[in-house]
This record gives C-alpha cells, structure tokens and sequence, in this order.
C-alpha cells in the first residue's frame, strides 16, 4: 500500500508555520518557521501533520530562534493525536554547529493527524470561553472601563507576514473582587496574552 504524502497546515487558532518553505523528505520533515516582527527569525511553533500513522518521523528546523538559538539547548517540543492530551517528544536536539534543531520521538505515531507545537498552546477560543465561564462569578465585575461582556476593546487585526487576514480580537479586562467587603483593598493588577506566543503566561494568569 502506497503511503500518502504528508501534508502541514498552520491556518488555524494560534496556529504558526510557514507551510509553503517546508519540505518533506522520507521520514524527516524540514520546517520553516517564522516571526511576524522578526525577519529571519522563528519563534512560536503549532501546525498540524496529517498521513503520518504507523510512521516515524524527524521534524528539523533552523536554529534562528528569535536572535537567540542557545534557548534551544533545553527546549522540548510537545505533540497532541488526541486533540486534548499533549506529551514531550523523546528527542529534542540543538546543534548550534549545524544550526539545527532536531526532534521527534522513537515509535511511530498512533492518528492519522498529529499536532506540533512550541509550548503547551492556548488559543484565542480558549481566552473568550474561560472570560465567559468566569464572568458568571458573583465577584468578577467589568472595570471602569470595559463593558458587561467584560471587553475593553479589540485587537487591531490586520495582514501577517504569510499575506493572511488576521481577524481583530477581544481584549478582555475585569475585576475580582469580594463585592459585599466594604472594607480597605489592596490593587494588584494581572495581565498576560501581551505577547501571545509566550503561552505560559496564560495559562498562569487562568490557573
């Protein structure tokens, strides 16, 4: 039975990859990654790999990580097939002589479609249903400035470096507090999603 060639896409939620300068070469894939304010550079990961059951694959990129490739010496990228569960590849190599990062595992994926990523990801969805979830909480309240929906405004939106339309999005702002304790307060001020590929902060700010 003849394998069906490997197939990348990156248009989706917090999705980043340049597809169109990947290359597919037997079990090794070579990425292209990007930045949209660094030329040249590559800094947040997460796109999908679609026929890649029962096979063992190498993904390789450039180590022009952001300026700064000696980040790459202890970096372990992460991979879902369940589409929840996301685990740490077995091999994660920077070889700063070559200019490569290598990785990818030692036994053959399980699904037909894997998804790769820099960092545990969350998406633009996962922002707008936690503000939703939360906003149901007696001590979570709109600040002076944003509205009942708990947004403040919107993201400018505009055209990436690959030519896409990138949709503007809510900027979400709100308080909590204990409403019925009249008594003085301490302001501390949270915030995260500045620099969104900078996942971590995220799900620190919701955990």
């Amino acid at each position: 039975m003849t394998e069906r060639p490997i197939t990348l896409d990156a248009d989706f939620d917090s999705g980043s990859l340049d597809v169109a300068n990947c290359r597919v070469d037997g079990d090794t894939i070579y990425l292209a990654g990007r930045d949209n304010y660094n030329t040249g550079s590559w800094k947040w990961l997460h796109f999908t790999a679609d026929h890649v059951k029962g096979r063992t694959l190498t993904f390789q990129i450039d180590n022009n990580f952001d300026t700064e490739p000696k980040r790459l010496d202890h970096l372990q990228m992460v991979y879902c097939q369940d589409g929840e569960t996301w685990q740490y590849f077995d091999v994660n190599e920077h070889d700063p002589q070559a200019k490569t990062f290598r990785f990818g595992n030692r036994t053959p994926f399980t699904t037909d479609r894997v998804t790769i990523a820099y960092g545990f990801p969350y998406p633009v969805s996962r922002t707008i249903e936690h503000t939703q979830r939360i906003r149901q909480s007696p001590f979570v309240s709109p600040t002076a400035s944003s509205n009942d929906q708990l947004i403040l405004g919107e993201s400018p939106g505009g055209i990436d470096d690959l030519g896409r339309n990138i949709q503007s999005n809510p900027l979400f702002a709100y308080q909590i507090t204990d409403p019925d304790e009249q008594g003085p307060k301490k302001n501390i001020v949270l915030m995260s999603g500045v620099h969104p590929n900078e996942t971590l902060a995220n799900h620190t700010l919701e955990a």
